[in-house]
């Protein structure tokens, strides 16, 4: 009985996963549409930024305090950076601007600095207004800002006393905003709904924002949290389990209609997928919400509890899998399954005739790759160690007010580039350990006149990397582009080049597994 290569366990693992996962219409329709929206998003981010660059240059360099006002609020929802950068200029100097323009400087600095989890800076910029005597639209305003805030501190706080201290501000908060906003408007179920929940009444929250999507459309801005928040009643109910799925990506969807960067349904929708091993919309979803918040803020993606990274993670935490980088988690589980498949198959051979000589030989088959597994993890943590450096400095330049050569390390690539290189340190050192021979084998499936080099010691060239990954059983070359840094042409390129240079061109890539 022919043993199966990787690839095709690969394959017939993600086949078997997708054939068993199905989804009712309306949901599988949703995922269409929602695939959809993205492929259009960079065409709408585009035309946001324009317009930004057309306020910019209307204005010329003699920017008014309304006018950063309006470039800053233009940022919302896209570059929370550029959005603080601006207001910061009004903020900074409430004594040149007048009251009406730095109260709503004020408010939006507030919300901009919840985003990155700086309560205490947003509860300082908001309180500057506690005192005044405000107009009947400042005051709903003010509100408004007050309960985003302090919901968003009360999820994102782990301290139970602290917690309860929070919900109940946040609920007097609301019955005061009730109170002042119009009947007639949306506002107002909407409020009552985050009242219902923070009160743990879910039923009464989710009759109050049913009610309000039966009336907007995704173009609504209340659209997409009216989503989120049905999300949240759905979240630990299997019963809705579909609803939640549903309720995400309609929140998704319209995120990326309004040119959003902030992924946050996205990437839940990413995480819930993958729960459930739908693993290909998992991958799409993460890696999209991961590039799309990463051009938000460095410092809410550092700080932000549901970064995709840290989603996956603790996602896996959940279910007592390792720790793992989450752009190597899913090829690890992978293997994992693999491994677990071709265990199964080395008890089925024992029943025949070739029992000893077949299961010796897969068994050592499977401590070689119990021994890569475990050189991966050891990447996974040398990864994770290098992800907390970088945060730390992150967090050093922004505390010390050098967001600008924050971005402009990450604008450089200097950042991207040190961490590829110190993936490649690793992987090397990983990849030599279990294949010191590596280069030895290669050669005998070229030509003897196109052998490859012997490397320096304990580095791999991009060539030898990129044969790792293909013993290993990953053959995806977008996938092998992204984990070593290189231009998905020049993997190509190298695969080729290497084909071309084997002693049977047809199965040189079916040999490598046999190396």
């Amino acid at each position: 009985m022919k043993i199966p290569t990787l690839p095709a366990l690969l394959f017939a693992l993600l086949a078997a996963c997708q054939a068993a996962y199905g989804y009712n219409p309306q949901l599988e329709a949703a995922f269409d549409n929602l695939d959809i929206a993205l492929q259009r998003h960079s065409e709408l981010t585009d035309s946001r930024l324009q317009q930004i660059d057309s306020l910019k240059a209307a204005a010329g360099n003699n920017l008014s305090a309304p006018t950063r006002l309006q470039i800053a609020r233009a940022y919302t929802h896209l570059d929370v950076d550029s959005a603080m950068e601006y207001l910061y200029d009004i903020v900074s100097r409430p004594a040149e601007v007048d009251s009406a323009t730095l109260f709503t400087a004020d408010m939006e600095f507030a919300r901009q600095s919840a985003k990155i989890q700086q309560y205490s800076d947003a509860f300082t910029y908001l309180n500057r207004h506690a005192g005044r005597t405000l107009t009947p639209d400042e005051r709903i305003s003010f509100l408004i800002t007050r309960s985003k805030i302090l919901t968003d501190y009360y999820n994102n706080c782990h301290l139970e006393n602290k917690r309860e201290l929070i919900r109940h501000a946040a609920i007097d908060n609301l019955d005061s905003l009730i109170k002042v906003l119009p009947p007639d408007g949306f506002g107002l179920p909407f409020s009552r709904a985050k009242h219902y929940l923070l009160d743990g009444d879910s039923v009464m929250a989710e009759g109050e924002l049913l009610e309000i999507i039966d009336h907007i459309t995704p173009a609504d801005t209340l659209y997409s949290r009216t989503h989120k928040l049905l999300a949240d009643i759905y979240r630990n109910r299997p019963d809705k389990r579909e609803q939640y799925l549903y309720s995400l990506a309609l929140a998704a969807i319209s995120d990326a209609e309004a040119g959003n960067h902030e992924a946050y349904a996205l990437q839940q929708l990413g995480a819930e997928l993958y729960t459930h091993n739908d693993f290909d919309r998992a991958y799409t979803y993460l890696s999209q919400a991961s590039e799309l918040l990463r051009r938000v803020s460095v410092q809410s993606q550092l700080n932000n509890k549901s970064a995709p990274l840290n989603i996956l993670l603790r996602t896996m935490h959940e279910h007592d899998h390792s720790r793992q980088a989450a752009y190597l988690a899913v090829m690890i589980l992978l293997l994992i399954a693999t491994l677990i498949f071709i265990y199964s198959t080395v008890r089925m051979r024992r029943a025949s005739h070739m029992q000893h000589v077949q299961a010796e030989a897969l068994e050592n088959q499977l401590a070689e790759k119990d021994r890569f597994v475990g050189q991966l993890l050891n990447l996974c943590a040398h990864y994770l160690d290098d992800f907390d450096e970088f945060n730390k400095l992150a967090v050093r330049k922004i505390k010390t007010g050098q967001v600008h050569d924050l971005y402009e390390m990450i604008e450089s690539g200097k950042a991207a580039r040190d961490r590829t290189e110190r993936f490649a340190r690793v992987f090397d050192a990983a990849a030599l350990k279990i294949f010191p021979d590596l280069t030895a084998r290669v050669n005998t499936l070229l030509q003897p006149d196109k052998q490859l080099e012997q490397p320096a010691p304990d580095t791999l060239t991009p060539e030898l990397r990129i044969l790792v990954f293909l013993r290993i059983g990953v053959t995806d070359s977008p996938r092998i582009s992204k984990f070593l840094g290189l231009s998905l042409n020049t993997v190509y390129t190298y695969r080729n080049r290497l084909k071309g240079r084997a002693r049977v061109r047809e199965t040189f890539e079916t040999d490598i597994l046999h190396i």
